[in-house]
């Protein structure tokens, strides 16, 4: 037998246990060995990992930190909780995107604003281009001037 031989079958199984005691170790770990990057689509087909969200406004997924308008939280802003509004012209509909919500909110525009359906929510846009989203209160929560 040819010297090398002896040193590749023990290499063969050296590396035959490594494999093996890697894969116990992530089984172990309760890591899954068989998800791939962007296997986390939605119903929709939208790959949240990737940052997109369906839009039933658009019939599409999109980023909203890309496609939207950012509200900032007037109560804390100090606050990373952003929300966004993506939609079309001056009077069309509007999908607002709260950050306790996995979907977005259809608003339509009537009375000077946009309203959803359930009257839990109202969207101005002011004199200086400013969005003010108000509760069913008529207490604003969100705005897209950033403070501070």
């Amino acid at each position: 037998m040819h010297p090398i031989v002896p040193r590749v079958r023990v290499f063969a199984i050296t590396l035959v246990l490594a494999a093996g005691l890697s894969t116990g170790a992530v089984a172990a770990s309760g890591g899954d060995t068989n998800k791939a990057a962007g296997s986390d689509r939605s119903a929709e087909g939208c790959i949240g990992s990737a940052g997109y969200t369906w839009s039933q406004l658009r019939q599409e997924c999109v980023r909203l930190f890309e496609a939207g308008v950012p509200l900032y939280n007037v109560e804390d802003p100090a606050s990373t909780s952003v929300a966004y509004v993506v939609g079309g012209g001056a009077t069309e509909p509007l999908e607002l995107f709260l950050p306790d919500r996995s979907s977005g909110v259809l608003m339509f525009f009537r009375g000077g604003g946009w309203h959803d359906d359930d009257g839990r929510y109202s969207l101005t846009n002011t004199d200086n281009d400013v969005l003010e989203l108000r509760d069913s209160d008529g207490k604003l929560i969100y705005t897209s001037r950033k403070s501070g």
